[in-house]
């Protein structure tokens, strides 16, 4: 795998899950934090996986129990990931900072037959909220800590909160992250010497994480009277909405790949959000920082 820090809830302990499941398109997400103009408000956090990654977790169970292979062992801390107690969900509702407390959570089911559920936090104080690579249901940390054992851990982004006078400060590191590694120069030349270029392999790949997405919204209640926003529909910001499998075969995304592997130090948040403003499965927020002012 090339790419480096591309699903924005971009994130490590989602992207080692991604990795470790390419082969089941297994997950959608969707975090939504939702703000009131005195602070405090909820976080909406759903996970839906699909039917194939459920079915290989358990295989994985098995396979585990009998000969210890460690890639099996790491699969099958994700046991029952789809029905999580309230205690578990508890315990998770820390790693969106100090003062979030669990609230409830719902089991959910799609068209699809994809199984999940949607867990709701509460939280007094928007500026106690982070979003980071540990703001994820426990069995993802305890997986990605395991497999990276055996693989380098992967740095993802960050989102903070504050308010000021009354107004939403909303700072996020997501786009920094993607632009400054997106692919790894040792790959893209391990790729050349097979005749490969960056997106070669991501066409080879792209089949195989049809069904994934992934997205990070801020939910403004009662509304917003202002924003710099890149991405507003209503009182709802996008800070990202990635539909992967669309993504990796968008050609613009394709391109930019490749000039990663190409030059990456010279990739920069500027160049990123020209690359993703043309490409139609992805809406990221590429400003470091975006304000709200309530009505």
């Amino acid at each position: 795998m090339v790419m480096r820090g591309i699903f924005q809830r971009g994130f490590a302990a989602l992207l080692a899950l991604s990795l470790a499941c390419m082969l089941t398109s297994c997950l959608k997400s969707s975090t939504v934090v939702r703000v009131r103009k005195d602070g405090s408000g909820e976080i909406f956090a759903r996970y839906l996986f699909s039917p194939k990654m459920l079915e290989l977790v358990d295989r994985m169970q098995m396979v585990a129990a009998r000969t210890g292979e460690p890639g099996a062992v790491e699969m099958s801390i994700l046991q029952n990931v789809e029905t999580p107690d309230p205690d578990s969900l508890a315990v998770d509702a820390s790693s969106f900072g100090a003062g979030v407390s669990y609230a409830h959570h719902t089991p959910l089911k799609d068209a699809q037959g994809w199984q999940g559920y949607e867990v709701v936090y509460r939280f007094q104080n928007i500026a106690d909220v982070k979003i980071d690579s540990d703001s994820v249901p426990g069995q993802f940390q305890a997986f990605a800590a395991a497999s990276n054992k055996r693989r380098a851990p992967q740095k993802g982004g960050e989102i903070h909160f504050e308010m000021i006078e009354g107004k939403l400060i909303v700072r996020s590191t997501l786009a920094e992250e993607a632009a400054k590694d997106f692919v790894k120069k040792e790959d893209a030349v391990r790729l050349e010497q097979k005749g490969m270029k960056p997106s070669d392999r991501i066409r080879q790949i792209a089949p195989m994480a049809a069904g994934m997405r992934i997205g990070h919204f801020v939910r403004v209640d009662p509304g917003i009277a202002t924003t710099d926003a890149t991405h507003q529909k209503g009182n709802l910001l996008v800070l990202s909405d990635a539909d992967v499998g669309g993504m990796l075969l968008d050609p613009d995304f394709l391109r930019y790949v490749d000039q990663s592997g190409a030059n990456p130090d010279a990739m920069t948040n500027q160049i990123l959000a020209e690359a993703f403003r043309e490409v139609e499965s992805v809406v990221y927020e590429t400003k470091p920082e975006i304000t709200v002012q309530f009505p």
